[in-house]
């Protein structure tokens, strides 16, 4: 009896083992078919912009050939009045499409151009993080405007590095940057507080600084 129990036992083993090695890795079989079928449809996809691009050659080219058509038969025709009035019209087109490309590259030569100069300003200043600095970055760059000379300034015309120098040390921006309590000579301060009797530029307002700016009065 004992025998015939152990036999029974070790055939379910053997039946449970072998269902366990037979039973397939469902996830494997289903990431496989999903890559496959994103595959299938990447390529459908990169088939039909193919088509459309040449279809859109092949359009452009009808087109000028019909225009071309069109032209030598309006010469043919002896009406080379309109046939010149369509060419400069297209020659017009083409100049307008290059002077609107150039008039692109150039503002974007002339905001790197800004955006330079504020870095380089902004480089002594400790902001409390690179959120507030993108935040200063920001507010300062919409305040400036190019002079008579092409010179990139603060609206009221004063550098941009007394500006930043401004902005940074106004009252109202404090939240943005690290105040200095560093007096010299070994002394400390309270952040916004000055020991003269004369207002320190950061307890000053930003109208107020850019006032002395464009006095002269700043100190660099």
């Amino acid at each position: 009896m004992s025998t015939e129990t152990q036999g029974t036992t070790d055939s379910s083993n053997n039946e449970a083992t072998t269902t366990a090695t037979e039973t397939p890795d469902i996830d494997s079989i289903v990431a496989a078919k999903v890559e496959e079928s994103l595959k299938e449809i990447k390529s459908k996809l990169d088939g039909a912009y193919s088509a459309r691009d040449a279809a859109h050659k092949k359009l452009a080219e009808i087109e000028r050939k019909d225009r071309e058509a069109s032209l030598k038969a309006l010469e043919e025709a002896g009406k080379w009045k309109e046939a010149s009035e369509v060419r400069l019209a297209e020659e017009q087109a083409k100049r307008n499409e290059l002077q609107a490309q150039f008039e692109e590259l150039q503002r974007v030569n002339l905001e790197l151009t800004r955006d330079a100069k504020i870095r380089d300003a902004m480089r002594t200043v400790q902001f409390r993080n690179s959120k507030a600095e993108a935040m200063a970055f920001k507010d300062i760059a919409a305040e400036l405007i190019r002079d008579e000379k092409g010179n990139w300034v603060h609206k009221t015309g004063v550098s941009i590095e007394d500006f930043v120098k401004a902005f940074t040390e106004d009252e109202a921006n404090g939240f943005l940057v690290i105040p200095k309590t560093s007096t010299g000579g070994g002394t400390q301060q309270i952040a916004g507080k000055s020991s003269s009797s004369s207002p320190s530029l950061f307890q000053r307002k930003q109208s107020e600084v850019l006032k002395m700016a464009a006095e002269g009065k700043l100190s660099k």
